[in-house]
């Protein structure tokens, strides 16, 4: 491929092209006389000079049955080193794997020839994979924990990662090829019954379409969140009859069905004509894209794209909806594309779908995947992701959401998916190869991989009051998740979002200093400079033992075409020293609270009822410092909080 690319000129005569090739020839022709020359002694440099030579003619023959080919094909002088560059990049990385895998198998084959060399092989590998990874699970598992969006591993930390799987998969390699050596040396008959039994058990799963979702953490975690949320609000629990259960026991009414879920909302008189009075679920999730992919042909840096499910449809991407059409409640106002088709994706019920939006510990991570880190956690099996069945074709040509264009892939990768596709479904988790809309399978993870505070769904759907509740790990109030919002929501749709200052607030909203509303930068907590005018105190320090001025802060949602602007309330979890006196110890001595990693799951009941009673006095102070006179807040105030959005 190299001697083609460097021979390649589109508009030169074919002949050409052999005589310009003819200098790399000569040089390999010297390469195999120097390696003559320096093992002269030995009987078969002879021999392996011939096959250097036979090597060199087939190579040269195909490099310019490749050039033929690109003239065939009338690709031009850009066209043509394009493709001819893919080709000789293919051919790197096959040249690569094979040398890996002659490494791999060298080194099982001596492993399997010597037995006590062998079974300290395996402790040392034991021993050298799993307990480092035990030692350092909580630093991996902050590291893949869904922090806020524009937060990437460090370029250090991901050739760490990278590095550490390449020595624990190449080990793992070793040692199954030092088993298989061992056994066929051994009794080969007794091998080949094993490796019949294998390939069997391995054609065995190919007919179980949901073995790689079932045979991660998923269904364990999702059957642990419906316990503790959904089955906590199961009234079957606490009847006092035969039904009632503890949470650690299943109970058939704790989840919802998608489609139960989906009739709160159906309307049998015909489509609503005016709103729908109750709170509409919007789950968010995220859909792996890092190869292959069309919708992210310019945004590489995100590796996916969010999925908003609703009881109305499916919205991927920044302007397609697809509306599931037995559903006649469905508002037709909308300003990105709606499209109906017969075909039925697979339906999640709620707690299912909540499990996937949680999904923070998986091979597919979103904007921060890398192959070293999907490696790992395929190795250890931390995958609570999900393939969810679109339930699309990739040939399909009618425009929708799920609209499809044919991938041209190599013909081994076609007959293996047809032989075996839960393993290649599990190979490319493992390879962190995700083809987003690509297959009808797509892999969800966390919401958060893609856009963490889930306003991205409000923002797209233009709703008019949007209140956010930003309570992600941000202990240095550095507003991360803020921010990649803020550039999403103007990249994808041309909506700004921008934050009143101190005077905009008073003049538009009455709100005067020193109260829970305040500015942007009055959420942030650390040493505030000491001035007699609390409008001039600055922050002058982060600092985690400080205090914030405010809970929540305004500010504007303008969208093109001059449409009407939307009020953003923003809250985020500070302590401004008028809290209860349990709320200021905690703080005390935990500093990083209220914004403690989850990434320790084991929380005590004095952790639990801080953040509870934090949440309360947090919404209490906000929206009694937004109503009328100091009175209780009502649906009033809210229309008076739009109105003086909009200048009316």
């Amino acid at each position: 491929m190299a001697i083609a690319y460097w021979s390649f000129a589109p508009r030169s005569l074919l002949i050409l092209a052999f005589l310009r090739s003819l200098p790399v020839a000569l040089l390999a022709a010297a390469v195999s006389t120097m390696i003559w020359d320096m093992f002269s002694h030995q009987a078969l440099v002879p021999d392996l000079l011939v096959i250097a030579v036979i090597m060199l003619f087939f190579q040269w023959a195909i490099s310019m049955i490749t050039l033929l080919i690109v003239r065939i094909r009338q690709l031009g002088d850009a066209r043509g080193r394009n493709w001819l560059s893919r080709a000789a990049k293919n051919a790197l990385v096959l040249f690569i794997a094979t040398f890996v895998l002659a490494i791999v198998h060298s080194l099982s084959l001596n492993l399997a020839q010597q037995s006590m060399v062998f079974v300290g092989w395996v402790g040392g590998l034991i021993t050298a994979s799993i307990v480092p990874f035990v030692l350092s699970a909580s630093r991996l598992a902050q590291s893949m924990q869904c922090k806020p969006s524009g937060f990437r591993v460090p370029l250090p930390k991901r050739l760490v990662f990278g590095l550490i799987a390449i020595l624990v998969l190449g080990g793992l390699l070793a040692t199954m090829g030092a088993v298989a050596h061992y056994i066929f040396m051994g009794d080969q008959a007794i091998a080949l019954v094993t490796l019949l039994f294998a390939l069997i058990v391995c054609f065995s799963v190919r007919f179980q379409e949901n073995f790689v979702n079932r045979c991660g953490l998923a269904p364990m975690y999702t059957a642990r969140l419906v316990r503790a949320y959904l089955g906590a609000s199961n009234k079957a629990r606490y009847s006092g009859g035969s039904e009632a259960q503890s949470l650690l026991e299943t109970h058939p009414d704790d989840d919802l069905k998608w489609g139960a879920f989906r009739q709160m909302y159906e309307i049998p008189d015909g489509p609503p004509s005016g709103e729908i009075r109750a709170p509409i679920q919007i789950v968010n999730v995220t859909v792996n894209e890092t190869v292959s992919g069309r919708s992210q042909v310019q945004q590489q840096d995100r590796k996916g794209l969010g999925l908003g499910v609703s009881p109305f449809g499916y919205s991927a991407g920044a302007h397609h909806h697809y509306h599931l059409p037995t559903n006649k409640s469905y508002p037709k106002s909308l300003n990105y594309n709606v499209f109906e088709d017969s075909t039925s994706p697979e339906e999640l019920s709620l707690g299912q779908w909540v499990g996937v939006s949680g999904a923070a510990f998986n091979t597919g991570l979103g904007y921060r995947t890398s192959l070293g880190m999907s490696v790992l956690t395929g190795l250890f099996n931390i995958r609570l992701g999900y393939w969810w069945n679109s339930g699309q074709t990739p040939h399909r040509k009618k425009q929708f959401l799920l609209r499809f264009i044919p991938e041209k892939q190599s013909w081994y990768r076609l007959i293996l998916k047809s032989l075996f596709p839960v393993q290649v479904q599990l190979f490319d988790e493992w390879t962190a190869r995700f083809k987003g809309t690509i297959e009808r399978h797509w892999h969800l993870s966390d919401g958060g991989h893609f856009e963490n505070l889930a306003a991205y769904e409000l923002v797209r759907r233009k709703v008019p009051i949007m209140v956010i509740i930003d309570a992600e790990a941000d202990p240095n109030y550095a507003f991360q998740g803020l921010a990649n919002l803020t550039r999403k929501a103007r990249l994808d749709y041309g909506a700004e979002i921008k934050f009143y200052d101190r005077e905009e607030l008073e003049t538009r909203f009455g709100i005067v200093n020193n109260s829970p509303v305040g500015t942007l930068e009055d959420l942030r907590r650390g040493r505030w400079s000491q001035t007699q005018s609390p409008d001039q105190q600055c922050l002058e320090e982060v600092d985690q033992n400080g205090l914030s001025k405010a809970h929540a802060a305004l500010a504007s949602v303008t969208y093109p075409s001059n449409g009407e602007p939307s009020l953003l309330l923003y809250i985020k979890p500070a302590l401004t020293g008028d809290e209860p006196s349990d709320l200021i110890e905690y703080h005390r001595n935990h500093p990083s609270f209220p914004h403690e990693t989850t990434a320790d799951q084991f929380f005590d009941e004095a952790q639990w009822e801080s953040y509870r009673k934090l949440g309360i006095w947090t919404m209490s102070e906000v929206l009694t410092s937004l109503a009328k006179h100091g009175q209780e807040f009502t649906a009033d105030d809210w229309s008076a909080l739009l109105a003086a959005v909009r200048g009316a």
